[in-house]
């Protein structure tokens, strides 16, 4: 069997709380949830799931479901149950399956926090492939030009980690309703007409706030503080409630 460096990466250790992973966005890597980490680590231990592919020697994931899979086993293996799922994009939908996964396990289920989220994503044309790509290589922090050495070969295995997770986003459409809390954050930029609707049909307990940027501008630091303030008043409301 192919053993892999580890997949879920801890990024701030926290005693008690509750646990928080953060899931990975098309492109895979981990980098553009650092700032996002830090306003979460007062709450509790967080951790973050690379994709697979990112690597020399490793393959990327192709669909959802097998992403579902391999994390969840990674999750499971965690000494406490995540509290909070987190993503940024693709990485909001795998929130949201591995969510209703991890329920099956007779916990409660995590809440859900999706990022500009699509629970069923649009075609897109072919023709705007490869400007997609370069915008999810820069997203993860790859600087375009550097074609030689490693920095090069890091770049071609991101684009082609980021075409792998496109082709799954596009082919995916989410599971039912989740009966736990969930937020989604919308980018009211490049809003496609339908997605609240998407996932208010799957979800009783949406909550839903807005960010006036594009789809790529979520994680940008202009926008950070409305950003970590949507996410904190959700989960500050969650632990209220659950106090009262």
């Amino acid at each position: 069997m192919t053993t892999h460096p580890p997949l879920l990466i801890p990024l701030g250790e926290s005693e008690g709380g509750e646990p928080t992973v953060l899931l990975p966005a098309a492109g895979g890597g981990i980098g553009p949830y650092f700032p996002l980490a830090g306003e979460l680590l007062h709450r509790g231990p967080v951790h973050a799931v690379r994709a697979l592919g990112l690597l020399p020697g490793e393959r990327p994931d192709r669909d959802v479901p097998t992403m579902v899979e391999r994390y969840l086993a990674e999750l499971r293996a965690l000494p406490r149950p995540p509290r909070h799922l987190v993503g940024w994009s693709l990485g909001g939908v795998l929130a949201w399956e591995l969510a209703g996964r991890l329920a099956e396990d007779g916990a409660a289920a995590p809440a859900v926090i999706m990022v500009d989220s699509y629970a069923e994503l649009p075609a897109r044309p072919a023709t705007d492939q490869d400007a997609l790509l370069d915008r999810i290589g820069r997203s993860m922090g790859h600087r375009q030009g550097e074609e030689d050495g490693t920095a090069g070969e890091e770049g071609r295995r991101l684009r082609e980690v980021a075409a792998a997770h496109l082709e799954a986003a596009h082919a995916h459409r989410a599971s039912a309703a989740l009966t736990g809390p969930a937020l989604l954050i919308s980018c009211t930029a490049d809003r496609h007409s339908d997605q609240l609707g998407q996932w208010a049909r799957r979800a009783p307990r949406l909550r839903v706030r807005e960010l006036e940027c594009t789809h790529f501008e979520a994680l940008d630091a202009t926008r950070a503080p409305l950003l970590h303030h949507h996410i904190d008043g959700f989960l500050t409301d969650l632990a209220q409630d659950s106090e009262g």
